[in-house]
């Protein structure tokens, strides 16, 4: 997905800058530095109060980081009314995307520990729930290549990961996600990954 099919995405380049950029000063600093309308700067001051967000403590080392469109990361009430077929199709478009990211080299190993991960959802519209669980098939994706048994309903799979986390269940990861605005060009996911505590 390029920015020309999609006028939202701002690209795997652009939306790394402004995640960056956006992470490194106060909630809506990045926006509030810019050139806005004044209705504008008092809507984005009034949200920033609301914004959660979990910083990087001097322990921490990056692991990876990563950056998709907002279309790859629904809510989990859109993933519940998908065909099962549509949801394949998406995991496969979220593991070729990342795997680019990655230069097609995945870890060993996924990481020791307990890794913090966290979810930044930059967008314009009003905020997603924090429990609409919205990185589902990301996560699913960060794990390591599985196989699923076959049902009497569906044929045995392989479902293919990036293996940087060994499991997204509680015990396994520290998971972080939240909102903060975006700009209309500047609408995606962020993600990265952290070393976390010892086994």
């Amino acid at each position: 997905m390029n920015r020309s099919q999609d006028p939202i995405w701002p690209g795997i380049e652009g939306a790394m800058m402004f995640a960056q950029e956006s992470l490194l000063q106060e909630p809506c600093g990045f926006l509030l530095s810019g050139k806005i309308t004044a209705t504008r700067k008092r809507s984005l001051a009034k949200r920033s109060e609301f914004i959660e967000r979990t910083n990087i403590r001097s322990e921490h080392e990056l692991v990876h980081r990563f950056v998709l469109p907002l279309a790859y990361c629904p809510p989990i009430n859109t993933l519940l009314r998908q065909h099962f077929s549509e949801k394949g199709k998406l995991h496969t478009k979220i593991f070729d995307l990342l795997m680019g990211q990655i230069n097609f080299q995945r870890p060993d190993d996924p990481c020791e520990g307990r890794p913090l991960v966290r979810f930044v959802r930059f967008s314009v519209q009003s905020r997603q729930d924090r429990d609409a669980s919205w990185t589902k098939v990301p996560l699913d994706v960060l794990q390591p290549t599985r196989e699923i048994a076959a049902t009497r309903k569906r044929a045995a799979k392989t479902v293919h990961g990036l293996g940087f986390i060994r499991d997204d269940a509680n015990e396994a990861i520290d998971l972080r996600a939240w909102w903060e605005p975006g700009d209309i060009g500047h609408q995606f996911v962020y993600c990265d990954i952290w070393t976390g505590e010892g086994p």
